[in-house]
């Protein structure tokens, strides 16, 4: 009996014999388990907060009204007080699952574009409290949006176009879709004609002024990839990769097409009166004559604004350009003369 006990208590010992290495094994489990809730944990506390100074870098878009602009940028929107263009002043900012591909505003509601995360509906009437009004997921990767009465159309990448009601801002409601052949990244409303980029499709006219989904209209192809769209002076601009930005006429007509060349690949495009602003990748941001025929006049680009990024937007307002630059963050030029622009922000150090 003895014998038995003590080969007993020799087991116990051996089997205790190795503290360190389980208190070493307990230690890791620990620590492993909070490194696979730091992001949760993160992601909660910046949802409540601030985005992160590192997170603000990557600006995608910027919306322009009154004297805010609205930034699009990695993870979220953020709002800046533009008054004086050359010192914007943070004043608030909130943060989605995704990346914030664009947005724009109407009232006090801002119209956010999350990519694959859908439609984020965001009440700004207190700009340093922003507050999530609802969110909506689309089929699809909600690239851009704009509205017309209570509908939204929703520029829905591979899924083509989402049309939602927004009458009930807490509660949008599904309407219908709109099938593409490529990839939508941009839609216009004008005079319930629906004109959606779909790519290396080019573009495409819908009538949505009869009741029920909309109807197909006319195709129109560009020979290159449609990306952003804007009208203009009774025109539809495009941008279009690397066949620079052609303008065309309501009807889509063939035969109308003008085409102003880039030097690196148009991913977005503005205007302002006879200027046509056109944010070329690598290539800074082009500014152009809109009453000059490119094929017939070199003199129809006017200037160019050098940046350090890649120029993926550009927005005019009240005489200066707000240059989305991806991984350089905004910046502000002053276009008082457009043949010599200046860079008003960020400062030269």
């Amino acid at each position: 009996m003895m014998a038995k006990l003590s080969r007993i208590r020799t087991d116990a010992e051996g089997y205790e014999g190795k503290p360190k290495a389980r208190k070493y094994l307990f230690i890791l489990l620990i620590v492993l388990f909070v490194l696979a809730l730091l992001p949760l944990v993160c992601i909660k506390g910046l949802a409540a907060g601030e985005i992160t100074a590192e997170l603000k870098k990557r600006t995608y878009h910027a919306f322009v009204k009154d004297k805010y602009a609205y930034l699009s940028v990695e993870y979220g929107l953020l709002v800046y007080d533009v008054s004086d263009p050359s010192k914007p002043v943070e004043l608030g900012s909130y943060m989605i699952p995704g990346s914030a591909v664009s947005s724009f505003v109407e009232g006090e509601t801002a119209y956010l574009s999350g990519g694959p995360e859908g439609i984020f509906l965001i009440d700004v009437s207190d700009k340093k409290n922003l507050r999530l009004i609802s969110k909506y997921d689309t089929k699809g990767s909600a690239m851009s949006s704009v509205k017309a009465g209570d509908m939204l159309f929703i520029a829905d990448g591979s899924m083509g176009v989402s049309v939602i009601d927004v009458k009930d801002k807490v509660n949008p409601v599904f309407g219908y879709s709109i099938e593409v052949e490529d990839y939508t990244r941009s839609v216009i409303v004008d005079d319930g004609m629906l004109y959606v980029s779909d790519g290396r499709k080019g573009v495409k006219s819908f009538d949505t002024k009869g009741t029920g989904a909309a109807k197909p209209v006319k195709s129109l192809n560009l020979g290159c990839e449609a990306r952003e769209l804007i009208e203009s002076g009774g025109k539809i601009l495009a941008a279009c990769g690397s066949g620079g930005v052609k303008v065309f006429d309501k009807a889509l007509s063939e035969n109308a097409i003008l085409t102003f060349p880039t030097k690196d690949f148009s991913r977005g495009i503005s205007v302002k009166g006879d200027l046509l602003f056109s944010a070329d990748g690598n290539s800074g941001v082009l500014i152009y004559d809109l009453k000059k025929d490119c094929s017939k006049d070199k003199t129809c680009l006017v200037s160019k604004v050098t940046t350090t990024g890649t120029a993926v937007r550009v927005a005019e307002h009240n005489g200066f350009l707000y240059i989305s630059n991806d991984y350089s963050g905004l910046v502000i030029v002053d276009i008082a003369d457009p043949a010599k622009p200046s860079i008003v922000f960020p400062k030269k150090p």
